[in-house]
């Protein structure tokens, strides 16, 4: 009930900060498989300036795995995953997971656009 009562004016800043920081995730995302991508090809030096972004990346999710134990004080799926995208690049599958924050963010993208969209023709 509260969302009904809000004016679109105090709805669209927090919208549009949460654009940004999708898009800046997004960004992020896409630098580091490409680096990973063309590192694999034949630029090792490239592998290793993929290494930030990848560590980035997962901490957002292991940031979800420590908001989640504090506010419902259990381990949830985020957990699996926070562990899944922080330990698979260790072993070479450093481009899969990769493409998976891509996909991840271009979807969180979609999602606020589609969002956006349908809130401005209410």
């Amino acid at each position: 009930m509260k969302l009904l009562k809000s004016s679109p004016a105090s709805v669209q800043p927090d919208m549009v900060a949460i654009g940004q920081a999708t898009d800046r995730k997004l960004a992020v995302a896409m630098v580091t498989l490409g680096l990973r991508a063309v590192g694999s090809f034949g630029f090792p030096l490239l592998t290793l300036l993929s290494w930030p972004g990848n560590i980035y990346l997962a901490s957002i999710f292991i940031r979800l795995v420590w908001q989640e134990w504090q506010t419902e004080r259990k381990v949830g799926v985020n957990a699996i995953s926070a562990a899944n995208l922080s330990f698979m690049p260790l072993v070479g599958y450093a481009i899969p997971v990769t493409l998976y924050y891509v996909l991840v963010f271009f979807s969180r993208k979609l999602l606020l656009k589609t969002r956006n969209k349908s809130r401005q023709e209410l």
